[in-house]
């Protein structure tokens, strides 16, 4: 074998390690941004008593707004939480809204400082305001919050 077929060799031995290397940084780094991308997409999920709700954020002032309004039902397992950027006594109303809802007013801590029961769409325009400032807000379908048995002072986690 000639020293040129040696040294060719020779290199092509030495690079297989850097091109496994950057093969396995190209993999690891698909794996990465496919997982990134999936959490993306998945829903939020928060917990009261012993059951899980995937939710739907209201943090602008226009979907706070709007919430759950024209909607024809909410489906078993899902809320809409509404974020508020201090703690305040925000008061509801079931302005344009189809089903009856449970409102559960949280603190900055998300504990329940307040709930509304079985809220009506006929309600409108009462509005439903709790004691205590809160910074966040549940709505759920009707009947959720006694069947769980979720009360005021209750721990609530997302």
């Amino acid at each position: 074998m000639s020293s040129k077929t040696q040294k060719a060799n020779a290199a092509k031995t030495a690079s297989a390690p850097k091109k496994l290397f950057i093969y396995t940084c190209i993999v690891a780094l698909g794996f990465a941004v496919f997982f990134a991308l999936s959490l993306k997409h998945a829903s939020p999920v928060l917990k009261f008593g012993n059951q899980s709700f995937n939710y739907e954020r209201a943090v602008t002032q226009q979907q706070q707004e709007k919430g759950l309004s024209y909607r024809q039902s909410l489906s078993k397992n899902q809320a809409m939480l509404f974020i508020f950027d201090k703690p305040d006594v925000e008061c509801f109303w079931m302005k344009d809204m189809n089903f009856p809802l449970d409102m559960i007013w949280l603190n900055a801590d998300k504990q329940v400082v307040h709930i509304e029961h079985d809220v009506q769409p006929s309600s409108y325009p009462n509005s439903f305001c709790p004691d205590t400032p809160a910074k966040y807000v549940i709505e759920v379908n009707a009947g959720t919050t006694t069947s769980v048995g979720l009360k005021t002072g209750d721990q609530v986690s997302f």
